[in-house]
């Protein structure tokens, strides 16, 4: 067996920071809001008085009263997954009822084509929703920087400072149970989870206790250096399983997948006159702070590392927060349907400058991170010098204080932002989808002969 080296010195990795002695196959690679929107805040209702600045964000699904995500899948009454598969119809249960929380039968979007520009989770999950209220979908993406994939899945808000991530992850993961028997099996996956944070550690958000199966750790509990911690429930969603079945089930809907670059803004607004579209949706991650040059964005590169799951791996997720000042706290997430163990992680700011050719060079990962995340790692898990070692992985993510989500100023209500979610997409990925598509809804009930 190949084992990772116990040593400081730089590991055996390829250019492509793989395990230059494994023989496995590599894993495929297809890879509060910002108040100048004009965006409501949670608190806030849609009135006839505000129509005309607004995006929804009243929770389709009510609060969240159930402890664990299972209960809420089985509370939903969604029909067995052996009843349904990828690509059949998903407006409706076999019984006729909808099923897709927040599809409003009576509020759609009809007559109305939707450019939704990238394809990470928060752009499929704009797609879905678009296509499911009627629209004519277009989805563009240049493949160029896939970070879901390098992302362990964890549908968790350790990443986005947005005071609403929390709240909306909670709901997102409500949204992903609920889509689970649309998708094939093991891509919604739920998972013991332990964070842990030290005393140089930012404190843990009040909102962390409203998760589902929360817990907190007693002192005896805590890993040595540990100041606090808590036990939860949350999903793991591995995008190598759920990307490409969305993407199957967004082409059976209909949905255009066209695989093109957009390098400025003009080419970016030039796509509403050329595609006669209603509506151009802004889902480009980190390409967004590149095209509209936001100052509010910081790139994060981050780097994981992946070992072969044993197959008696007993832990769930693992997390401790250091702030150590190097960007490097380490984490294990088990993606057991890939028979992996994803090990990070670094958020290392980085300029925009160093992101755009991070990118350009194919995110390759730096064999000195890697052997300083390693180093790290083992402090807290050492059956890692007992695992064999797979590869490393880097991409960059789109960091922002709060997430860009709302009408693009001045462009008459038909551009939208939804980015920014740093790291976060997948866990924030369905709620997002549900407020833009509500926002387009609510826009198109003011055209005349609506």
């Amino acid at each position: 067996m190949t084992k990772f080296p116990q040593d400081p010195s730089p590991p055996p990795i390829g250019d492509d920071g793989s395990n230059v002695n494994h023989q496995s196959q590599p894993m495929n690679s297809e890879s509060a809001h910002d108040p100048a929107l004009g965006v409501l805040q949670p608190q806030d209702s849609v009135t006839e008085d505000n129509v005309e600045t607004t995006v929804s964000v009243a929770g389709a699904l009510g609060p969240v009263a159930s402890e664990s995500v299972g209960d809420l899948l089985e509370a939903a009454e969604v029909p067995a997954g052996k009843d349904v598969r990828p690509g059949d119809s998903l407006t409706a249960a076999p019984t006729g009822a909808p099923i897709i929380p927040g599809l409003h039968r009576e509020r759609y979007l009809p007559n109305t084509h939707v450019v939704v520009v990238g394809g990470g989770p928060i752009g499929l999950w704009i797609a879905w929703y678009s296509a499911l209220h009627g629209a004519k979908v277009t989805v563009i993406d240049d493949e160029k920087n896939p970070t879901y994939l390098v992302a362990a899945g964890w549908c968790f808000p350790y990443h986005s400072t947005d005071p609403v991530a929390v709240p909306w992850s909670i709901e997102s993961a409500r949204m992903w149970a609920l889509h689970e028997p649309y998708l094939p099996e093991g891509a919604v996956r739920r998972e013991h989870t332990r964070v842990e944070r030290s005393a140089k550690a930012a404190p843990f958000p009040a909102e962390y206790a409203k998760l589902p199966g929360y817990r907190a750790l007693t002192s005896d509990e805590l890993s040595p250096g540990m100041k606090s911690g808590f036990e939860s429930e949350s999903l793991v969603i591995p995008a190598q399983i759920w990307h490409p079945a969305m993407r199957r089930t967004l082409e059976s809907l209909g949905v255009v997948w066209v695989k093109r670059h957009i390098a400025t803004v003009d080419e970016f607004e030039d796509l509403q006159v050329k595609l006669e579209a209603n509506f151009v949706v802004d889902a480009m991650g980190i390409f967004s702070a590149f095209v509209f040059d936001d100052p509010k964005f910081k790139p994060l590169r981050g780097t994981v590392l992946d070992f072969v799951l044993p197959e008696n791996y007993e832990h769930g997720v693992r997390s401790w927060d250091l702030e150590r000042g190097d960007y490097q706290d380490p984490y294990a997430v088990p993606l057991r349907s890939l028979g992996i163990l994803r090990v990070g992680g670094e958020t290392q700011p980085i300029s925009q400058a160093h992101a755009e050719a991070l990118i350009e060079g194919g995110c390759k990962p730096d064999s000195n991170v890697v052997s300083a995340l390693y180093e790290r790692a083992i402090e807290f898990m050492p059956e890692l010098t007992e695992m064999e070692y797979i590869g490393a992985h880097t991409g960059v993510r789109p960091s922002r204080d709060r997430l860009l989500l709302g009408f693009h100023p001045g462009k008459a209500r038909s551009i939208l932002h939804a980015s920014g979610a740093g790291g976060a997409g997948i866990t924030l990925a369905p709620k997002i989808g549900h407020e833009v598509v509500s926002s387009m809804i609510d826009v198109r009930s003011q055209w005349k002969g609506c």
